[in-house]
């Protein structure tokens, strides 16, 4: 009951700063807790607001609600020109929620990282170049709980 009055609230409050919700293309859901199965939880918890001046000023604009990559949230495009194009192709990408097969999206990027580059970056690294990105972060951005501050002494002392 609480939750309700609570969504009550929010919508008084909206109105009275006469906001309207630029609803979104894409995706109903903005959050997930990232469970699997029963244990999955989805929201929308994020939207597009703007006034009657703005939208306007902008009648062709539109929100994406674009796939949540690394993230619990869903990132939101917002479009000012209405691009049929972009909603087609993502569309096309993620025919379904919750999909996590990135290969069409991927295949679709350019290549620009070389062999000769990914070779590098695939080398084995070495102390010294260890000791070299440590010190140029500085003392306070190398500490913290993920135990770089001992690395650093410990790497020093060598």
């Amino acid at each position: 009951m609480a939750e309700n009055s609570l969504m009550v609230a929010f919508q008084d409050f909206l109105d009275s700063c006469s906001l309207m919700d630029i609803e979104s293309i894409g995706y109903a859901f903005t959050w997930s807790n990232n469970r699997e199965g029963g244990e999955n939880i989805r929201e929308r918890l994020d939207r597009v607001l703007c006034d009657l001046d703005w939208r306007l000023m902008f009648p062709e604009a539109e929100a994406y609600t674009l796939p949540a990559i690394g993230s619990d949230h869903c990132p939101i495009l917002l479009s000012l020109q209405a691009n049929k194009e972009v909603l087609l192709f993502f569309n096309k990408l993620y025919q379904f929620e919750g999909c996590r097969n990135f290969s069409p999206m991927l295949n679709q990027c350019f290549k620009v990282v070389t062999e000769e580059m990914n070779g590098r970056l695939l080398a084995d690294v070495s102390i010294e170049e260890v000791r070299m990105a440590n010190f140029q972060l500085g003392a306070e951005k190398a500490s913290g709980p993920d135990g770089l501050a001992y690395f650093t002494k410990r790497i020093g002392r060598r």
